[in-house]
């Protein structure tokens, strides 16, 4: 399992749910992270979403082991407040949420822990190739000039990767040729100034 599988795996969880509806995209135009101003209009200016909710993962953050990698996730679960024409719920009277803000926080927090539920789910399929821990859910409220509120989860993927596959881009060394590449000689010797 690569960090490709893991994108794909997350667009596949979300595609079956009756809420996001497979409303996924990964910011990778975005750091790591949580700006109240930019995240919001860059999820409105890069993203263009049609409809709400919607989830947007970070750029993971990656620390490489012997057997696999550690990622740091993060993703937030976003509504847009006040504007009933993009909304799932909406006033036709006035067009807008008429949702209280505490009551987006219930529902996309409980959008991000059945993700979780089902990601841990699918890590315990065998051949186990992952597992999960969450971190933090973050609750915030009116994300930019957009007007977006929801949650932001940070979790812990561990992830492990064929330790067989060959290095393509080094192929070419053996273990006889290794020895070549290491500098023993005293490359700047003491001496008096």
């Amino acid at each position: 399992m690569n960090e490709l599988n893991i994108y794909t795996l997350f667009q596949n969880i979300f595609s079956q749910s009756a809420v996001i509806g497979g409303r996924f995209s990964i910011a990778t135009g975005y750091g790591s992270s949580l700006d109240d101003e930019k995240v919001g209009d860059y999820i409105i200016n890069t993203l263009k979403p049609k409809k709400y909710p919607l989830v947007a993962l970070f750029p993971p953050i990656d620390f490489p082991k012997e057997r696999g990698t550690e990622y740091k996730m993060k993703m937030v679960f976003v509504v847009q407040q006040g504007n009933g024409s993009f909304g799932i719920k909406y006033s036709l009277a006035n067009n807008t949420t008429g949702h209280p803000i505490i009551y987006d926080w219930k529902d996309m927090r409980e959008c991000a822990l059945n993700f979780i539920n089902i990601l841990d789910k699918v890590s315990k399929l065998t051949p186990r190739l992952f597992s999960t821990s969450l971190d933090m859910v973050e609750r915030f409220s009116y994300l930019g000039t957009s007007k977006l509120s929801g949650v932001a989860i940070s979790f812990d993927m561990k992830v492990i990767e064929n330790t067989n596959c060959q290095n393509s881009e080094y192929q070419h060394l053996d273990k006889d040729s290794l020895s070549i590449l290491l500098s023993t000689d005293d490359i700047h010797p003491q001496h008096q100034h």
